[in-house]
């Protein structure tokens, strides 16, 4: 499998967009990722959730620490634009359409210094996708 197609932005729109969102619910439980991730990033000021898909951890870290400001990323328009309407009420939060690939058009999002733009770094789900992961730790086909 080449890389373009692993790459391809529209294989998280649609019906796996919908599959995403009933798997992040089923998430909302003691032991599920959510919780574990708003409690790694209680002190940070900002925080980049790549892969945010509907809108999960950003959505909850978001509620949870009012005070922080969110970026939610995703590489699929379509898994933006539902994080949006979950989360349109807050006003702590920025979305982005990124690669987790290529972050450098994040650099001037933070108003930081390169080495300081984010405090913490959430990813739930979509670790296993970018092309170096895959080869590292995932099947070859896994996209």
């Amino acid at each position: 499998m080449s890389k373009s197609q692993c790459t391809d932005k529209t294989q998280f729109d649609g019906e796996v967009a919908d599959y995403y969102q009933t798997m992040f619910e089923n998430d909302y439980h003691p032991d599920g990722p959510w919780k574990k991730m708003v409690e790694v990033a209680k002190e940070a000021v900002r925080i980049l959730d790549l892969a945010t898909g509907p809108g999960e951890p950003a959505n909850l870290i978001a509620r949870e620490l009012p005070k922080a400001q969110v970026f939610a990323t995703d590489v699929s328009r379509d898994m933006v634009d539902r994080a949006k309407l979950l989360m349109q009420d807050l006003k702590t939060i920025e979305y982005r359409i990124v690669d987790m690939q290529d972050l450098s058009s994040l650099a001037p999002v933070a108003n930081a210094a390169p080495e300081e733009h984010f405090d913490v770094v959430t990813c739930c789900y979509g670790y296993m996708f970018p092309e170096e992961n895959r080869s590292r730790y995932g099947k070859p086909g896994a996209c």
